[in-house]
């Protein structure tokens, strides 16, 4: 195994994308010490891989994973992805033009968390995608979230995926894994070998939020948000170095909502943070 690697997810910082465009958004990113990055919510057509090809040359920028959908989705994620059924060859042509070998769906379907019978069926579509792709030297591997961990016959859905595919693996996602109810170290632990790609995403309660809206309604959800890499109560190195030793290469940093901090800034937060745990040298490019 290559050298694990700590990058950041650019989900996270699509509305600076948005603002100030991809090449400035990734020189600022490389400025606060990161270099690998995991491509998604940006569109790839000619001038954005250009950017990143020119952000790799003059920044260190390394794409280390692409997002595709598998199929169709009939909303808004066609407009932003492109998906493996309609569009293969483009995406292996795009992988190889960034130099990424690795090729990430975003979510399980809905429908395949539905049933024991839905979430075999969605395994035997991933796989063949998965086979498909390892002819061009591309991994699979689809990103978790807590809906994943749905109960059908005794098994989450996640482990009936595991149980019924070879050619594809699993970004396991250490703050979805907390929010459905299950350890995140224990789980990584449980995936050796299958999980190549880790989202560290911390979590938090707002107790603070909670005395503002009081008891009642949506209040119990609401206080639950994403936090900055370490400000939260997730067991971080260890979540790190579980990994390390289950085969995973490459850590990527998500915030899916900052709150009164700007993307950037929450960035910092986590990367300063990691680097206090004794993570700095996995920054390098």
């Amino acid at each position: 195994m290559a050298n694990p690697k700590i990058g950041l997810q650019l989900s996270t910082v699509a509305p600076v994308i948005r603002e100030i465009g991809l090449y400035e958004t990734l020189k600022q990113v490389a400025e606060i010490g990161i270099h690998h990055v995991e491509v998604s919510q940006v569109t790839m057509n000619e001038e954005n891989i250009a950017l990143l090809l020119k952000a790799k040359k003059n920044f260190g920028i390394q794409v280390s994973a692409m997002t595709a959908m598998l199929a169709p989705m009939g909303n808004q994620y066609d407009a932003w992805f492109d998906n493996l059924e309609q569009n293969f060859d483009k995406i292996v042509a795009d992988c190889k033009a960034v130099g990424a070998t690795a090729v990430r769906i975003g979510a399980t379907s809905p429908a395949a968390c539905g049933s024991y019978e839905a979430a075999v069926a969605f395994a035997a579509q991933t796989d063949a995608m998965g086979k498909k792709l390892k002819e061009y030297g591309i991994d699979l591997y689809f990103h978790t979230h807590h809906f994943e961990l749905a109960m059908h016959n005794g098994k989450t859905v996640l482990d009936i995926l595991k149980d019924h595919g070879d050619n594809y693996g699993f970004e396991l996602d250490i703050h979805w894994i907390q929010r459905g109810g299950f350890n995140p170290v224990k789980v990584i632990e449980n995936y050796d070998g299958r999980v190549r790609l880790l989202h560290l995403k911390d979590y938090r309660v707002n107790g603070a939020k909670y005395a503002q809206l009081g008891m009642g309604g949506d209040s119990l959800n609401a206080i639950v948000e994403f936090a900055e890499v370490g400000e939260g109560s997730l067991p971080i190195a260890e979540c790190i170095e579980t990994g390390i030793r289950c085969g995973c290469e490459f850590f990527f940093i998500e915030q899916d909502k900052t709150y009164d901090r700007t993307p950037l800034e929450a960035i910092r937060i986590s990367y300063e943070n990691l680097c206090a745990m004794g993570y700095a040298d996995l920054f390098k490019a």
